[in-house]
């Protein structure tokens, strides 16, 4: 009995065998292992990506069959840009020339304050109708009144000055004297703010300045002929004065828009009434009104038009 039990060595138990495994077994299965969690990651990052796809599928179908997200292309922006700059161009023209057979009616000559009071409260109901929430161009902004005077009366001078310098004066002169907008203004931005403009910029304003000069020399010449529209000394003095407000106003509205913020609209409704109020304290001591009923209804179709 003792040689049986000492004979024959004991079997390992299942559990002892099952417990040691071969070294290189072992990392087989970790290979598949990883290699089966690659696959699922895989899986799932495929299976993310087509349900990506499937709804931006769903939001194109949303926008209907006839969507294509595209662009406007450059050409069609090109021909807006210059439909505008023609429709600009025009209708400046026509304010010029209709401007000038209303100021070239006597009775209506020196009754400027009056006209520009009126086209500033047009301007302001204007933009007020604008700024409703029904159209919504634009949310009002309130200013201080002391912010806004020193523009408003830039304003005023910017319309007043240059209209009577058209009262007196031919179409050609005042024309070619608004050339000199330009230059000025680059002069006010040099001296205001230390801006200067390029080198073949100032070159390229030097001979705009002498054909002012030039124009402004030959057409107010006096001549016997009775056809041709000369301009007067009042005409050049009003017409220089008018390009020195107009510039000042063009560089303080950059200016005021920075300092308080605002849009061109915004700043707009907020000097327009003030600019009209302050003309109402000077039209009984400069303009000279004349007969309403007697002026012609054609003249008054041309003031609704250009105000």
């Amino acid at each position: 009995m003792a040689s049986l039990s000492g004979g024959h060595p004991a079997r390992p138990s299942s559990t002892a065998s099952s417990s040691t495994i071969n070294p290189n077994e072992n990392e087989r299965l970790s290979s598949s292992d990883g290699i089966d969690d690659d696959y699922k990651s895989r899986h799932i990052a495929i299976g993310e990506g087509h349900a990506g796809d499937i709804e931006e599928g769903d939001r194109l179908l949303e926008k209907g069959p006839g969507y294509q997200a595209t662009r406007s292309p450059p050409q069609s922006r090109f021909g807006w840009a210059i439909f505008w700059i023609v429709v600009n161009t025009l209708a400046t023209i026509g304010i010029v020339f209709t401007n000038k057979a209303i100021f070239s009616d006597p009775s209506l000559k020196l009754v400027q304050l009056t006209f520009a009071a009126f086209h500033f409260f047009m301007t302001w109901l204007l933009l007020f109708t604008l700024s409703r929430p029904r159209f919504a161009y634009f949310t009002p902004r309130r200013i201080a009144l002391r912010d806004i005077i020193p523009l408003s009366v830039a304003m005023s001078l910017n319309v007043i000055l240059p209209n009577l310098s058209l009262a007196f004066s031919s179409v050609t002169f005042y024309q070619v004297a608004r050339i000199l907008l330009t230059p000025t203004v680059a002069t006010m931005d040099l001296i205001l703010y230390r801006s200067m403009l390029p080198r073949n910029a100032i070159l390229a304003l030097i001979p705009a300045c002498l054909g002012v000069g030039m124009v402004s020399y030959y057409d107010s010449l006096p001549t016997n002929d009775a056809n041709v529209k000369s301009t007067s000394s009042l005409g050049v003095f009003f017409a220089f004065s008018g390009i020195f407000a107009s510039s000042l106003y063009t560089v303080w509205i950059k200016s005021y828009q920075r300092k308080l913020k605002v849009s061109s609209m915004q700043l707009l409704f907020n000097q327009a009434p003030v600019s009209a109020f302050l003309l109402l304290y000077v039209i009984p001591f400069v303009d000279t009104f004349p007969t309403w009923t007697e002026v012609p209804t054609a003249r008054w179709l041309m003031i609704l038009m250009v105000r």
